[in-house]
Parts: structure tokens; sequence; C-alpha cells
């Protein structure tokens, strides 16, 4: 990616945050280092779906990642946890009392009776 390329995905991502504070030259220099071995249309693909998926300024590590099928990490523990309350759900669905005497059973054990 070229540096012309690489400021204008900078100022793309200061535009789209506006709370954001001015760009340091500093960062500039890291940005446009970090981002030299990307291809531009990966980069700009990526910094869209970040425009349209977070709420924070992206870091360089948002811009160069390389999985276009990407689903952030907030994504992948929202589906992780509907999957563990469907499990919850069907576990308590299946719910069946325990067996005649079960808890007499349990009683006995615990104040040390033998049955």
């Amino acid at each position: 990616m070229t540096e012309e390329e690489t400021r204008f995905l900078l100022y793309k991502a200061s535009a789209a945050y506006p709370n954001q504070l001015e760009i340091e030259e500093e960062t500039l220099v890291v940005w446009i280092e970090r981002l030299r071995p990307i291809p531009f249309e990966q980069a700009l693909e990526n910094l869209d779906h970040h425009i349209d998926t977070n709420d924070y300024f992206p870091k360089i590590a948002n811009i160069i990642r390389r999985d276009r099928d990407f689903v952030g990490e907030h994504e992948q523990l929202k589906l992780e946890t509907a999957e563990r309350f469907a499990l919850l759900d069907a576990w308590a669905a299946d719910v069946k009392p325990p067996p005649e005497g079960f808890w007499n059973n349990v009683r006995s054990k615990l104040v040390g009776e033998e049955t």
C-alpha cells in the first residue's frame, strides 16, 4: 500500500470517529510502516467493516486482519453465549424428577445410616 493510500485510510477513520483527537505525525509514520505490505482493497474493506461494527477508533490490527469473514470478538462471544443458553434451555426441558425414594436415600447417607 502506498503512503497516500494509508493517509486516505487514516483520514477516513478520523472522519468516521469525530471525537478522535488529532492524528499525530508519529501515528501516521507507524500506520504507513505497518500497512505497507497490506493490499489497499483489503485494508479499505476491513476499515469499512470496523466503522460499521465498532464505536471506537480502529487500531492497526483491525485494518491488517486477513480474515475477510471476520466476526468481531464481541459478535463471537454473543454467538457462543446464545449456544450455551440454548443448551441450558434444552437441559431444563429434559429435567425429570428423581426416582422414588432418592432423597430419603441421600439423607440417610448424609446422616451415616446404611440403606
